[in-house]
């Protein structure tokens, strides 16, 4: 199994990160500003490395969230690809099924032929879906509930039942939602004093957005520094502005 993302050496995170082309990032419905600034610079850092991401919630975005970069990305349904046709029968009760395409009429027709000697199949049984994306890799942050995971998804199969691509970040109270390759349980510290810690120890290179998240995010969690007294914390919050300023002066040049 993974180890959870403190205990990782950078060359691991890479390992995860570099192969995925896909990913899939969750917030919870029930996240506060935090948890939703770290996930905005999680998707902020991935598209800055030309992934594909979906950053998604089942619930919408709360109105508090607006001042975050990147909040209007945020998705509160999975977008569907593959139609699925699906009618329940009897073990031998079908011989064949075929299909039909009319290109002068655009229509697809499903022929379900039953064995000889057997009624047809009973269409008022007949149930449509969809099949969402294929996603290479699938992180959680502060989902609480695998029912979160279900009204985002709408739909079955869900992605998240292969383990070998999730990872889950979340608080001490709560567990993870589904089973995860990597879990990652916060004692005493915020989920953007995590991020801003892991970016920091992985020597990842952020940009101002990400900056800016992160440091509105510290703020919240610290009730503006107030309740800490944690030397790492405000080391970590002056990193943030200094990136602010350096690429603030970068793009004004």
């Amino acid at each position: 199994d993974l180890h959870s993302f403190p205990t990782r050496r950078s060359s691991d995170l890479n390992l995860l990160i570099n192969p995925a082309k896909k990913i899939l990032l969750i917030y919870g419905e029930k996240a506060r500003f935090p948890a939703v600034a770290a996930a905005t610079s999680f998707y902020l850092w991935l598209v800055g490395l030309d992934k594909q991401v979906t950053l998604a919630c089942a619930a919408p975005a709360l109105v508090e969230f607006c001042t975050l970069v990147a909040i209007n990305k945020v998705t509160n349904s999975l977008p569907r690809e593959n139609l699925v046709i699906t009618i329940p029968y009897g073990e031998g009760k079908i011989d064949k099924v075929l299909s039909d395409l009319d290109e002068a009429h655009r229509e697809l027709s499903l022929i379900v032929k039953p064995q000889k000697h057997s009624p047809p199949l009973d269409g008022s049984l007949l149930k449509i879906s969809y099949q969402i994306p294929d996603y290479d890799l699938i992180i959680m942050i502060d989902v609480r509930s695998s029912k979160e995971l279900s009204r985002l998804a709408g739909c079955k199969p869900h992605p998240w039942q292969q383990r070998e691509k999730i990872l889950t970040i979340a608080s001490s109270s709560v567990s993870a939602p589904v089973a995860a390759a990597c879990h990652t349980t916060l004692a005493d510290e915020g989920f953007c004093h995590f991020t801003a810690h892991l970016f920091r120890s992985h020597q990842i290179k952020i940009n101002a957005d990400v900056a800016s998240n992160l440091l509105m995010g510290l703020e919240k969690e610290t009730d503006s520094f107030r309740q800490s007294d944690s030397a790492e914390i405000f080391e970590l919050a002056e990193r943030l502005r200094s990136e602010e300023r350096r690429v603030g002066k970068e793009c004004r040049s």
